[in-house]
C-alpha cells in the first residue's frame, strides 16, 4: 500500500501560510517593479537631493539608500494632491530640526532648549513634545518641495504640481517609499495611492523615451550632442569618483594576508573618473600642499576611435 501523502490542502486559520494575496486592482499592473524602475534613477535623485539642499538650506546631504514597502497604514503624514492622485509625506523630526539647525542658524543650545534631555533620534521620535508652528510650515514646504524633485523626473512625462490637502484623510497607501540620507542624517518617507503608481510605472511602457544610458546615447546623438547626461552635469554639483589603483591577488595570496602588511601598488598614469556608475572622463592626479587633487581632465568619448 502507498504511504497517505501529509501534504495539506485545507489549512485552519490558525495554520495559514505566508501567502501573498492578490488585488484585483492590482492585476495586470506590474507594481511590483516599482521599486527596480526608482532605483534606475538613484543617481539622477541623488544630484537633485545634493543641489536642492546645498541651494536652499546650505546642507550636505546625500542619498545612501531607497527602500519600499508595499501597502502601507499611516494616517500621520501629510498629504498632497496632484493631476495623478494624492500623496502623503513624513521624515525623521530629527532631520527636520537640522534643516530648521541651517536655515534659521539655531545653534545646539536653541534646540537642547526646545527639546530638552533628548539627545538621540530615538529618543526624540518616541517623544510627545508638541512640533512647533515653524516645523510645521517647514514640514509643510519639504514635502511639496522633495515630492516634486522625485517625482518630476524626466522619464515620468509631464511635471505634476503638489499642493496641500487639509480636508482630505487618507489611511492606506499603495507604496511607501523611503529615502536614507548618507551619514545617518534621518530618513524620510514618500507615500503614494495608486494613481502616482501608475503614473510612474507608465515610464515602462515607454523605455524608449527616457532614463536608460542608450537613451542618453540617442539623445545625444539627436541634439548634436547635447544630451541627457550634459543636462545633468548641468545641475552641478556632481560628485566625481575616481578609481586611483586595483590589485589582482589568487585565493591564496588573499588568505597569506596579515595585518600591517604593505602592498607595493602603482598609480597608473590616467585615472578613470566615474559619475554614479557611468565612466565620464579620464584624469591625471596632482599633488598641491599636500593634498592631491584631479587635473587634466579628458572626455573618453573623445578617446573612441571610429573605423
Amino acid at each position: 500500500m502507498s504511504e497517505i501523502s501529509n501534504n495539506k490542502k485545507i489549512y485552519q486559520s490558525s495554520e495559514l501560510l505566508n501567502l501573498i494575496k492578490l488585488d484585483v486592482q492590482k492585476l495586470g499592473r506590474p507594481y511590483h517593479k516599482l521599486p527596480k524602475l526608482l532605483k534606475s534613477c538613484f543617481d539622477l535623485i541623488d544630484v537633485n537631493f545634493v543641489c536642492y539642499f546645498l541651494k536652499k538650506y546650505r546642507m550636505n546631504i546625500s542619498l545612501e539608500d531607497i527602500q519600499f514597502n508595499a501597502d502601507c497604514v499611516d494616517k500621520n503624514v501629510e498629504v498632497y494632491g496632484n493631476e495623478a492622485g494624492h500623496i502623503g509625506f513624513d521624515l525623521d523630526r530629527f532631520l527636520l530640526l537640522n534643516i530648521l539647525n541651517d536655515y534659521y542658524g539655531l545653534n545646539r543650545d536653541d534646540i537642547a532648549s526646545l527639546l530638552p534631555n533628548l539627545k538621540s533620534p530615538d529618543e526624540l521620535t518616541q517623544s510627545n513634545i508638541v512640533p512647533s508652528k515653524t516645523e510645521e510650515r517647514l514640514k509643510n514646504k519639504l514635502g511639496i518641495e522633495l515630492s516634486q524633485v522625485i517625482l518630476n523626473q524626466e522619464k515620468f512625462g509631464k511635471q505634476l504640481e503638489s499642493r496641500t490637502e487639509h480636508s482630505v484623510m487618507i489611511g492606506k497607501w499603495a507604496y511607501r517609499i523611503s529615502f536614507i540620507l548618507a551619514g545617518g542624517k534621518g530618513a524620510f518617507h514618500l507615500f503614494l495611492d495608486s494613481g502616482n503608481v501608475d503614473r510612474l510605472l507608465n515610464a515602462l511602457r515607454h523605455p524608449q523615451e527616457f532614463g536608460t544610458l542608450k537613451s542618453y546615447a540617442v539623445l545625444t546623438k539627436a541634439n548634436g550632442g547635447q544630451g541627457a547626461s550634459t543636462n545633468m552635469l548641468e545641475t552641478l554639483p556632481v560628485k566625481l569618483y575616481g578609481k586611483l589603483s586595483s590589485l589582482t591577488l589568487t585565493l591564496s595570496q588573499l588568505m597569506e594576508l596579515k595585518k600591517g602588511r604593505i602592498l607595493p601598488i602603482s598609480l597608473p598614469d590616467s585615472i578613470p573618473l566615474f559619475v554614479g556608475k557611468q565612466q565620464i572622463f579620464s584624469a591625471m592626479i596632482a599633488e598641491d600642499r599636500g593634498k592631491l587633487f584631479f587635473s587634466e581632465f579628458q572626455d573618453i568619448t573623445s578617446e573612441i576611435k571610429h573605423d
